[in-house]
């Protein structure tokens, strides 16, 4: 029986032997009632293997969660960088075990850079007993005397794996203008590389275009430098990596950082992740609908945590002017109010499922809105996000406001050179101190 096929009920580790590069060495297993994930120590301390129980399927095609660190600095009227690639690095194992009172798994591996003297890469796997996700915590740990500038850039190579190990993909990336949606695996990308630098907010999804299952990766926004997508032209394999700030760590201290992947399944988009767990989906469609000036617009929910209270949700259509809402039709009027309740519903969920509620609704004259979907639990508004949302036969330019946070750290500067772009000033600025 393949160990893949195993099913345990609860969080778990588990050490298998094996054979690479020659040479003898143990991979770690953790397993959840959700996913079962391999790590290699010696091939970066990356993730061979992915698989989501729910699903039946792997989320990774490739070694994934490898790392680079990095380093720029100044030489004359030059910024010179240093990447150091740790993906053939062999990792020492800090601490692998189950916490047995909060039921969770967990494994810490570590490396020493070769370039950059004194810093340490220390990354922790975790996964727990009833829930859905995959937490990946990062430090970058000074063990010095004296100070280290130091970013990290992270490989993913996630994507849904099909029955025939070639389903189609289509990755989504909040930018300034909208979510972009690009499907890889016979739609060939138009180019091989795609990067979206500060990005307005801090997820990025995919979904298998046949099974309608995929994962969203929620980090941290404040030291977020880039995403980047890279796609094989001719294959099927693909990454998408989240490069992070250079920060300046001080001696015998370490900066941190955290990843959250999110399996989720039945879901055909991704429009935004609330309160960095719950992904979701808004849709609109007005066909056959337009002559009683009717609407529908349905809504899809993935959980990763179990919410066995009635969980409700509103969706709110809101005008981008704070002007009231006008609609049309030959009884054309104005609303006295700025927004409309256009759905609302409750579910009772478990843990890695998904929800979906549609309803019919007025449609207002045609042009660019907001809509805010409101979460609620036994407690009250557990969460919400406001996005824009184009209603009928208008220009689709969509502005996302980005995340309030204020960034830290200094831009990576290699997507700049790459593009071919201006290095951003204040980076520039910083050398000259």
């Amino acid at each position: 029986m393949s160990l893949f096929a195993v099913p345990l009920l609860a969080a778990n580790l588990i050490h298998t032997n094996a054979v690479e590069n020659g040479q003898a060495t143990t991979n770690y297993i953790l397993d959840s009632p959700f996913l079962r994930v391999m790590v290699s120590p010696q091939r970066g301390g990356g993730i061979t293997k992915l698989f989501f129980k729910k699903a039946k399927l792997f989320l990774n095609d490739g070694l994934s969660f490898t790392e680079q660190v990095y380093h720029h600095f100044p030489v004359k009227d030059q910024i010179v960088e240093d990447f150091e690639s740790l993906e053939q690095t062999g990792f020492t194992v800090e601490q692998a075990g189950n916490d047995t009172k909060s039921k969770v798994v967990s494994l810490t591996l570590s490396a020493l850079s070769a370039n950059i003297t004194n810093l340490q890469l220390l990354k922790t796997y975790r996964l727990a007993d009833k829930e859905c996700a995959l937490y990946i915590d990062y430090s970058l740990r000074n063990t010095g005397l004296s100070d280290i500038n130091a970013g990290l850039w992270v490989h993913t190579h996630l994507r849904t794996v099909g029955a025939n190990s070639a389903e189609r993909n289509i990755f989504f990336t909040p930018t300034s203008t909208g979510i972009t949606n690009i499907t890889h695996l016979r739609a060939v990308p138009v180019s091989e590389y795609y990067w979206v630098l500060d990005p307005p907010l801090n997820w990025k999804a995919h979904i298998g275009l046949e099974s309608g299952v995929g994962t969203a990766l929620v980090t941290d926004y404040a030291p977020l430098s880039c995403f980047r997508d890279w796609y094989e032209l001719n294959g099927n394999r693909s990454s998408t990596d989240l490069v992070f700030r250079q920060q300046k760590i001080h001696p015998q201290e370490a900066w941190t950082t955290k990843i959250a992947l999110i399996p989720f399944r039945d879901m055909n988009r991704v429009d935004g992740v609330i309160n960095d767990k719950i992904v979701y989906a808004v849709s609109y469609a007005a066909a056959g609908m337009d002559s009683n000036h009717q609407a529908k617009v349905s809504l899809s929910l993935a959980f990763p945590l179990p919410y066995p209270d009635n969980l409700g949700c509103k969706l709110w259509l809101q005008s981008t002017n704070n002007m009231p809402l006008t609609y049309p039709g030959p009884a054309s009027f104005h609303d006295t109010n700025t927004q409309s309740l256009i759905l609302q519903s409750t579910a009772s969920v478990k843990a890695g499922t998904s929800v979906h509620f549609s309803n019919i609704f007025r449609k207002p004259v045609d042009g660019i809105y907001n809509y805010t979907l409101q979460l609620y639990d036994c407690n009250g508004l557990y969460g919400q996000a406001t996005m824009p949302i184009a209603i009928g036969d208008v220009a689709t330019n969509l502005v996302i406001q980005p995340m309030e946070t204020m960034p830290t750290g200094e831009e990576c500067i290699r997507p700049y050179k790459m593009l071919r772009r201006k290095i951003p000033d204040s980076l520039s600025e910083s050398f000259k101190k």
